[in-house]
């Protein structure tokens, strides 16, 4: 779980805004405001870099809306380490 979750996230939970980490993070303190990950903001993220890949491929953004297979899967590690070289 921590591998996938160690990171602070903000998630909606009702109409509430709630901070979720593993509960072996953060036991004596709590996360500082710019560490912890918006969900929100992260899933637009990865859907706009999934727009520009179906663009760049050739196909439809939207998969299901577009009655089309999706496209590959793009690598989240190499994602990051091609950002990181710019």
């Amino acid at each position: 779980m921590c591998r996938s979750h160690g990171v602070p996230i903000r998630m909606r939970q009702g109409a509430l805004p709630v901070v979720q980490a593993c509960y072996r993070n953060f036991t004596r303190t709590t996360p500082d405001p710019d560490c912890v990950l918006d969900q929100a903001t992260l899933s637009a993220t990865l859907y706009a870099v999934d727009a520009a890949e179906a663009r760049t491929a050739g196909r439809e953004a939207d998969p299901i809306a577009s009655g089309s297979e999706p496209g590959r899967r793009v690598d989240l590690a190499g994602l990051l380490a091609d950002l990181a070289a710019i």
